[in-house]
């Protein structure tokens, strides 16, 4: 799958991340217990469970972004950005995208200089597309 990883793949990164941290916390949790701190492992566990909190909360997060077609923060403003320095348009009244798959959809909504021939504005349609296409989900999108 070209392009950066899904959801999915990114939080089953941050459980096996969690997964490895547990289980040195339990090693630090047994040490401090051995050395006579009883308290050690409840606190261990305390810390444990808030760590595993934040990795669901960033995890579901993410998951339910993506489940409900939404696009990661600042992917507007850079698609945007992209076709905002195209020679030949006049304004950009809106962009939208969303997921479709594995796929980020793009509409953008351009206004052009009146003066422009039929083969001009396809010429700056193709410029669109291909800045649209260079950001940061360039192989990703489909505009």
């Amino acid at each position: 799958m070209p392009g950066s990883p899904g959801a999915a793949l990114i939080a089953d990164g941050y459980h096996a991340r969690v997964d490895g941290l547990t289980s040195l916390a339990v090693l630090v949790g047994v040490f401090g217990v051995w050395l006579g701190y009883p308290l050690a492992d409840p606190i261990i566990g305390l810390l444990i469970t808030l760590a595993i909190m934040q990795i669901v909360w960033q995890s579901g997060k993410s998951v339910f972004t993506r489940a409900l077609d939404g696009v990661e923060p600042g992917v507007i403003d850079a698609i945007h950005h992209a076709a905002g320095h195209i020679q030949g348009i006049v304004q950009i009244s809106r962009v939208r995208a969303r997921w479709l798959g594995h796929r980020l959809h793009a509409e953008i909504s351009i206004e052009m200089e009146p003066h422009l021939t039929v083969a001009e504005v396809s010429s700056v349609t193709q410029a669109v597309r291909r800045a649209a296409r260079s950001g940061p989900t360039s192989r990703r999108i489909r505009a």
